[in-house]
């Protein structure tokens, strides 16, 4: 199964550097819809089959003229939100949003009793992903598309791919309607690897992720 991972649009919260996690949150801003028309555009050529997003506004409203111009109906999944900011929610300082990213770096890292302030661990947090990406795997489709956020998708993808490390989530950021995309591969250990972040394949060693191999 190839499975593309998706950031939604901008939203305003986005400009202004602001952590908004909780549901539904805002719509997207005039520049993120015109990044979703532009994004269905780019996923008309993948073969996408199935489509799956989380429960926030700025998911569905960024796939949904990809769904206008196919038909499709989309799965929302739970598991797929964002990381609960907790205290640190509704804040832009410097400080609250190193705190933040520091405790998804530290997942990536396998410290998963970091938690956010406030917030969640990351026991609870990749634990509900992992979820909700066991149902897009039951799904059983070659190609589909899975509409998320950008903290949690990097927090998950750092502690689940093998060819992915704390270096490279540091320093390699999704932008609004990026794509990260990563195979399933049934029967092997580990079972996810990431084919290409914003269309360039990872130069991380999987050797390097002993730990991910076991």
């Amino acid at each position: 199964m190839r499975l593309l991972l998706i950031r939604h649009a901008e939203i305003p919260t986005n400009v202004d550097r602001r952590l908004e996690t909780a549901v539904p949150g805002p719509a997207l801003t005039a520049t993120g819809r015109d990044q979703a028309a532009e994004l269905a555009e780019r996923l008309g050529q993948e073969g996408i089959s199935a489509v799956f997003h989380s429960p926030l506004a700025r998911t569905g409203q960024t796939i949904a003229p990809f769904l206008e111009r196919t038909g499709m109906r989309p799965e929302v999944l739970p598991g797929l939100a964002e990381i609960e900011a907790g205290d640190l929610e509704g804040h832009n300082s410097d400080a609250a949003r190193a705190d933040y990213h520091r405790a998804l770096l530290d997942w990536v890292d396998g410290r998963i009793d970091t938690r956010v302030p406030g917030g969640p661990d990351g026991t609870e947090v990749l634990d509900r992903f992992d979820a909700a990406m066991d149902d897009v795997v039951r799904s059983g489709h070659d190609v589909v598309a899975v509409v998320s956020h950008g903290a949690v998708l990097r927090a998950w993808l750092g502690a689940r791919c093998d060819n992915l490390d704390r270096l490279f989530i540091e320093q390699h950021a999704i932008p609004n309607t990026g794509i990260v995309q990563i195979e399933h591969r049934a029967g092997q250990a580990p079972v996810w690897r990431c084919l290409s972040w914003l269309d360039e394949a990872p130069d991380v060693d999987p050797l390097a992720n002993y730990s991910k191999l076991q």
